[in-house]
């Protein structure tokens, strides 16, 4: 009779468990059935961003994404202790890091007056990155961010001036040809970001001797890698915010 009342009590306990696991794995399935189907029918461009007149302005609104608690940074009078995520998407003529580097102590090797941010090729954190860089040259369209967070900026950085590059894939293909990029990176003094990596036109001063000028780089000094041009210790370069009103959109006719 014992043994009877045990075996019925087993009896129900195994049902009650099979019950709840089947329940659990139901719910399991909805939620990533919700989750998938939510996201169809979102291109790479869904969240595109307004535009922004000023790239500090806008750097400085970007909520923190880490913190890093009493590893704070004194700069001036600020303490930062949020992180700028900068996630190079692709590479730069095959080079991984861009010839800058990965990490935090980049910057302060680079000697950038702000060294909260930091670089990286990981592409498992595109969700935490602020900025995402394309080369175009190395772009492929079908290798592109599946999703985009809505506060993230897609960069478009470019210093070859070249009437062939309208015919890179990332022009022809209708999600990267317009509003795809939300800040320009070029050597166009009108760009987001102005970087001179190639060199830049400096206003001659009215007591500068032609003997004082800085002596042209010969053939045989500059690299036949462009990615590593401005490694070189002689080349001083300088990357400066301009005062552009526009950003993003035809970023073709820009150049």
């Amino acid at each position: 009779m014992v043994s009877q009342r045990v075996s019925v009590v087993t009896a129900k306990l195994c049902h009650i468990r099979f019950t709840l696991y089947f329940l659990l794995v139901l719910l399991y399935l909805l939620t990533v059935s919700l989750i998938f189907f939510s996201q169809l029918g979102k291109s790479p461009y869904y969240y595109y961003h307004p535009r922004i007149k000023n790239i500090r302005l806008a750097l400085n609104n970007l909520p923190p994404l880490n913190q890093y608690g009493d590893a704070d940074t004194e700069i001036g009078n600020n303490v930062i202790n949020d992180v700028k995520r900068i996630l190079f998407w692709t590479t730069f003529f095959g080079v991984k890091d861009y010839g800058f580097g990965i990490g935090r102590d980049v910057f302060a090797i680079a000697k950038c007056p702000v060294n909260n941010c930091e670089t990286t090729t990981d592409r498992n954190v595109l969700n935490q990155s602020d900025a995402v860089i394309f080369h175009p040259y190395d772009v492929n369209v079908k290798d592109l961010p599946r999703h985009r967070a809505v506060h993230q900026r897609y960069i478009f950085f470019f210093f070859e001036a070249h009437q062939s590059y309208r015919n890179y894939p990332i022009f022809q293909n209708s999600v990267t040809n317009i509003n795809f990029f939300n800040w320009t990176m070029t050597y166009r003094r009108d760009s987001d970001v102005y970087d001179s990596r190639y060199g830049n036109i400096l206003r001659r001063r009215l007591n500068q001797s032609d003997d004082r000028l800085p002596a042209t780089l010969s053939p045989e000094d500059s690299p036949p890698n462009p990615s590593s041009f401005w490694q070189l210790n002689e080349l001083i370069y300088s990357s400066t915010v301009s005062n552009k009103t526009k950003t993003g959109g035809l970023v073709r006719d820009q150049l």
